[in-house]
């Protein structure tokens, strides 16, 4: 489980968050499903630097901009 927020700095961002919500979440469970099955050891702890770099990824492509931030408030493994 992750529990994240984006940074905004703009309102023209937030709306461009709001406009692409589904994909977002949609382009992150896929993305860090396959990114966990390839590289997360289930025995190591969460790689939090390596999945903040795959969802921060994610949003820049879904967005088609870098200025949200990712900033992550947790993350568990469930084993």
């Amino acid at each position: 489980m992750i529990a994240m927020v984006l940074d905004v700095a703009t309102d023209e961002t937030m709306k461009a968050i709001d406009e692409s919500r589904t994909r977002l979440t949609a382009a992150y469970t896929e993305t860090l499903s396959i990114w966990a099955i390839k590289f997360q050891n289930p025995r190591a702890p969460a790689n939090v630097i390596a999945i903040k770099h795959q969802l921060q990824e994610v949003t820049d492509t879904v967005l088609g901009r870098s200025d949200a931030t990712v900033l992550l408030q947790g993350v568990m493994l469930n084993r």
